[in-house]
């Protein structure tokens, strides 16, 4: 923080920094005076001064008024005639620091002091002091009250960015609540219409694949019995199985006979078994002989029918599960009124939710140049120059 301006001073009427004229070299016998040359930088944007603004600045109650109130004994109708502090030149060199616009103001600053004031020489340069510390003090001011604007116009930023971002959110919650009543998340009109129409055209087109699948398995099936009866008359008919047919009903006749003898004792368990077992045999050479004959007859056939029957089974129930989805899809898009839905989005909820994104865009972007607003305000600094050279002071922050 800056606590104070040195100041180095030309008394008696000289003025350090630039070349003197016969007039400013001769100061008048009946008056002292005093003089320096100062440097003012600051955010153009922020104190917009000029030459006029200067001068009324300058002869302010803030700046020659209260200058003169430090003063102990000195009163304006103790200064010169014809200006009471005389600004003799204002060049103002349009720079960019940090990207910031600014303005450097070379002041140079004289005064006057009737010579019949006491210790009037004194009496000058503290007025000169005062002056400058004045100056310091008027642009460390108006540089606080700068930055609070700054400061104020990025939390006003903030706050719409805040106030955006909720508008976004509720537009959303109105959005998901559109979408749970319809049970999907894309609800424009032309989307929904097309979704219908493919959901229709499909549930269409597997009705009719399933009229085909169905048409096939019956006549698949009418098949499978025609071959099948078929076998069934070849096999019967086969003269080997005949006659083995004849073997099975003797062993038959002889097991069950031999099954009533150990009833009474007349006949062995091992007898019975050994009966059983000739029974076996024989019904396995009749069956044996019969599937033969049935693939004679034509069975591969109709192993491949069967197969064909099974994967054709398969398909037609994907075919009607598939047509079950689009068709609870329809009903569903009929009972919650899909179109209605479709309606209230694009006319309700689209609207807002692009006028709320566009909100929160025109949120940042004013909350991006009030940030490089406040960066680039800078404090000004008053610099007092002296032919001994040159100390440098910055207005405080508040």
């Amino acid at each position: 923080m800056f606590a104070g301006v040195l100041l180095l001073v030309a008394g008696s009427g000289a003025q350090a920094g630039h070349e003197q004229t016969p007039a400013e070299t001769q100061p008048s016998p009946e008056a002292a005076s005093a003089s320096c040359v100062l440097r003012i930088a600051y955010a153009t944007a922020d104190l917009p001064l000029n030459r006029d603004s200067f001068e009324v600045l300058l002869r302010s109650t803030s700046v020659l008024g209260a200058a003169l109130r430090e003063v102990p004994g000195l009163t304006p109708q103790m200064l010169g005639e014809d200006v009471s502090a005389e600004l003799w030149e204002l060049s103002e060199n349009q720079t960019v620091e940090r990207h910031t616009p600014t303005t450097t103001a070379l002041l140079r600053l004289h005064v006057i002091v009737e010579r019949s004031v006491p210790d009037a020489d004194g009496k000058a340069r503290q007025l000169l002091d005062a002056l400058c510390r004045r100056l310091e003090q008027v642009f460390s001011e108006r540089s606080a009250d700068a930055l609070g604007r700054r400061r104020d116009e990025m939390a006003r930023a903030e706050e719409q960015v805040k106030q955006a971002e909720r508008r976004v959110v509720q537009v959303q919650e109105l959005q998901q609540k559109l979408y749970a009543e319809a049970g999907q998340t894309e609800l424009s009109r032309a989307a929904v219409l097309a979704n219908l129409q493919n959901w229709e055209r499909d549930q269409q087109e597997l009705e009719a694949k399933l009229a085909a699948l169905h048409a096939r398995q019956n006549a698949l099936l009418e098949q499978i019995a025609r071959i099948g009866g078929e076998i069934k008359t070849r096999a019967q008919e086969d003269p080997v199985a005949i006659e083995l047919q004849k073997v099975v009903e003797l062993r038959e006749r002889a097991l069950a006979k031999t099954r009533e003898q150990a009833k009474q004792a007349l006949a062995s368990d091992d007898q019975v078994a050994g009966g059983e077992e000739r029974l076996a045999l024989a019904r396995a050479e009749l069956a044996k002989q019969r599937q033969a004959a049935s693939f004679a007859a034509g069975g591969s056939l109709l192993a491949d029918l069967s197969k064909d029957v099974v994967s054709l089974a398969t398909d037609i129930a994907e075919s009607e599960a598939r047509r079950e989805y689009f068709r609870g899809r329809l009903a569903q898009a009929r009972e919650r009124k899909l179109l209605e839905l479709a309606d209230r989005y694009e006319g309700e909820v689209a609207p807002q939710f692009k006028a709320a994104e566009q909100g929160v865009r025109i949120a940042l972007d004013r909350r991006l140049e009030a940030e490089e607003q406040l960066a680039r305000c800078r404090p000004a600094t008053v610099t007092v120059l002296g032919a001994g050279g040159e100390q440098q002071g910055q207005s405080p922050k508040r």
